[in-house]
């Protein structure tokens, strides 16, 4: 190690151009590492054209190393090939592989964030060829790196049952929730959004990635329900997000439902967007099957929407009693708690003061401290 301070090298280059769950945990760790580290030298390798994305003052292009983007699969050739040579060059005391893979050569110590276990709990939510390149290389991670940080409880508890990963090798960094994430009081900005967007007066809203995993068409199904009592005729379904794999049929779905007219996509949310989005929406319901945290729900929470999730995986780590859980894959019971929520607003649970309290409890500074002792820890050892 160098008599300077110890140098770490993060890679952001898996950040995609519309971030969503990972991505955004990308943004904001390094965000918060390059605004509060004092202790080491930082150098962040990624895209040119993504740096506004860290929303961070040009000073801090210093501790970047910028590669030109080709795309995802020259991404991984790159990862493998070229990576080792570039940790090399710049003497790193420690890489942190932000999204599940690391070089299978490095010249250094390697620390690893892996954000769910998905490939191994439900591998037929995801297409053949991420199942090989994900499972492989959390296993080879778990192998080889110093270090595994946790984005909750719950990954923890997967990592331990499906690899036997050791309690010393895993940290949990909780995500957290950024502070433009509260309650929108502003009639013109919400008007605006509502615009915007071609947003109904009343909705229930889910907000992610449209993939298998999220039970979007247990969602539909649910609204369907709810909508044949006339009582609740005037509250709509907004689903925002961009389609991911396996939502080819989510269209059909509706025409077979005939809730055409009752339905909004309206695509992927611009982030500054998001926050007013939330505060317009009557109910946030999240019905996924497994997340590795689900920071959408944390971000509802934020803004003091009321909150339906699932009991299983991460989410009760951070939702406790301050919202609805039901089984995921339950339609009865997804029915029942939408109607529950739609009759006892009242309820204290479901108060915005309650839910905003609960989400400040996890900061993207929380996230950032734990993942600098985390670096400290490696290079001491």
């Amino acid at each position: 190690m160098s008599n300077c301070r110890p140098k770490i090298v993060i890679d952001a280059t898996a950040l995609p151009k519309k971030p969503v769950g990972a991505g955004r945990y990308i943004i904001n760790l390094i965000h918060q590492i390059l605004t509060i580290n004092e202790e080491f030298d930082i150098k962040v390798i990624a895209h040119e054209d993504d740096f506004d994305l860290f929303d961070l003052n040009s000073d801090k292009k210093q501790h970047f190393i910028f590669i030109k983007d080709f795309g995802r699969a020259y991404r991984l050739i790159w990862e493998q090939i070229e990576l080792p040579f570039l940790l090399l060059k710049e003497k790193a005391d420690c890489y942190h592989g932000l999204h599940y893979s690391r070089p299978i050569l490095t010249p250094c110590p390697t620390i690893t964030t892996i954000h769910d276990m998905t490939f191994f709990v439900m591998p037929e939510k995801h297409i053949w060829l991420k199942r090989f390149y994900f499972r492989f290389f959390i296993i080879y991670s778990n192998w080889f790196s110093r270090l595994l940080l946790s984005v909750s409880e719950n990954t923890k508890k997967d990592l331990k049952k499906f690899l036997n990963v050791s309690n010393e090798k895993i940290i949990v960094t909780p995500l957290g929730v950024s502070e433009k994430y509260k309650r929108i009081n502003d009639d013109y900005l919400l008007d605006s959004t509502r615009e915007k967007y071609h947003l109904p007066d009343q909705f229930l809203l889910f907000v992610g990635l449209i993939e298998p995993r999220k039970n979007v068409p247990l969602l539909l199904e649910s609204y369907a329900e709810i909508v044949k009592d006339n009582q609740n005729k005037d509250l709509k379904l907004v689903i925002a997000g961009r389609l991911g794999w396996g939502s080819d049929n989510i269209n059909q779905l509706v025409d077979k439902l005939e809730i055409n007219d009752d339905v909004f996509f309206p695509g992927y949310i611009d982030e500054e967007d998001l926050p007013a989005l939330l505060s317009l929406a009557d109910i946030f319901v999240y019905p996924s099957a497994y997340e590795g945290f689900g920071l959408p729900v944390l971000e509802a929470m934020a803004c003091g929407t009321p909150v339906i999730t699932t009991n299983v995986s991460s989410m009760p780590e951070f939702v406790g009693e301050n919202g609805i859980l039901v089984p995921p894959n339950d339609k009865p019971e997804l029915v029942k708690a939408i109607k529950t929520m739609i009759n006892q607003k009242n309820d204290v649970r479901f108060q915005s003061e309650s839910l905003i309290n609960q989400a400040k409890q996890f900061t993207w500074k929380k996230t950032a401290e734990l993942t600098l002792a985390a670096y400290s820890e490696v290079v001491k050892k």
